[in-house]
């Protein structure tokens, strides 16, 4: 989740380190300072976090970053552990999986998208699943220089995925037995079995109920399509909308969060999200076959919250800030967690229809309900 969920906390030290205040003393004996980032998700089946070491040398440090010892510490020479509390007690088992007392996390390695640092990423991983209530404390060890650093975050659960529409079954794909047998009970459910935002100006909706211990909620609406070309399929491709993210400091969990929008919006959405991401019709293309949305909601807590407070852009002349870390013995760095609903829903053709016909959107070659290319108007 790219707005509020996605940061490098690593780039943000290294610019503050360059900034026009300097609190580093370039004589004195070198510190040990990690920089670490663990946004842990209860709800996905892989745990990663990242642990980059903060350097200063001479020259510039934008090429050391490139180096790839200069950021990523050696195999085996990091500790990762994460312990479970319930009300204050420690608990026996610190999985979901009901087979471990603590989660050791794992040494991996990642290629990232070319930037500002070295592509080649160690990251440590683990495939237990955590629990989602409670408290989990992380515990970072130097094995090497014995230095131990510590935070503490509250789990979060997510949102109901049976409340009110669109987080409702059926969920697709459909079967010809689903869709007889609804609406159950003569039961009215708006965009439950086809979801349904087309119509330029007109106002569409919905809302979720907050969950404890959530300030932060952020929702996306995911088009998954795939590519016809001439010879069969050539690959699978998405487009986004953000309906709306909230911040939710004085409302107590149980309370209704509504988020509304028009259709205009959604179509301009998905126009802004496939250029941002330069999405190309291509030759031999004949169109664009439209499968399913996917309707999200992520939420972070106040660790979450006020981190993002703290890496805010100064809105004054005045840029000495101080770096935000919740973790004890000198790292700095975040330790909080995210929750993730998801369900997929089956479109109604005018919607469908739409995204094929509509001026943002007609460029990319969707086709319509019959699987034709409409063309643009």
């Amino acid at each position: 989740m790219k707005k509020i969920f996605d940061s490098i906390l690593f780039l943000a030290l290294i610019l503050s380190f360059s900034s026009c205040k300097n609190d580093l003393d370039i004589l004195a004996p070198y510190k040990e300072i990690p920089s670490i980032y663990a946004v842990l998700t209860p709800q996905e089946n892989l745990q990663m976090i990242r642990v980059n070491k903060v350097f200063l040398g001479e020259g510039n440090a934008f090429d050391m970053a490139k180096v790839a010892d200069s950021i990523n510490y050696k195999p085996g020479e990091l500790t990762l552990k994460l312990e479970h509390y319930f009300n204050g007690v420690k608990s026996p088992v610190a999985s979901a999986n009901g087979n471990s007392s603590e989660i050791i996390f794992r040494d991996s390695i990642i290629t990232t998208q070319p930037g500002a640092f070295n592509t080649t990423q160690r990251v440590y991983v683990s495939n237990e699943r955590l629990k989602n209530f409670g408290n989990y404390q992380l515990t970072v060890k130097n094995n090497s220089s014995g230095s131990v650093y510590i935070a503490k975050s509250t789990v979060l659960d997510s949102v109901s995925g049976n409340s009110f529409p669109p987080f409702v079954t059926p969920y697709y794909k459909l079967t010809p037995i689903q869709i007889s047998q609804w609406p159950p009970n003569n039961a009215v459910y708006t965009n439950s079995v086809y979801i349904d935002y087309s119509g330029s100006l007109v106002n569409h909706g919905f809302r979720i109920i907050t969950i404890p211990n959530v300030k932060l909620y952020e929702t996306r609406f995911r088009v998954h399509y795939d590519d016809s070309v001439m010879g069969g399929l050539s690959g699978k491709g998405y487009m986004d909308f953000i309906p709306g993210s909230a911040t939710v400091q004085d409302m107590k969990p149980g309370e209704r969060l509504n988020f509304n929008f028009r259709g205009s919006a959604v179509l301009e959405g998905f126009k802004a999200d496939l250029q941002a991401r330069n999405v190309q019709t291509g030759s031999g293309l004949i169109g664009r076959l439209i499968r399913y949305i996917e309707i999200s909601c992520v939420c972070a807590g106040q660790d979450y919250s006020d981190y993002l407070q703290y890496a805010a852009p100064s809105q004054t002349i005045a840029q000495d800030k101080k770096l935000y870390t919740n973790f004890t013995g000198g790292a700095y760095g975040l330790f909080a967690f995210r929750s993730r609903c998801s369900v997929k829903k089956e479109m109604l053709n005018n919607f469908i229809d739409a995204i094929a016909f509509d001026r943002n959107t007609c460029s990319y070659k969707f086709l319509n309900s019959n699987k034709v290319w409409p063309g643009c108007p």
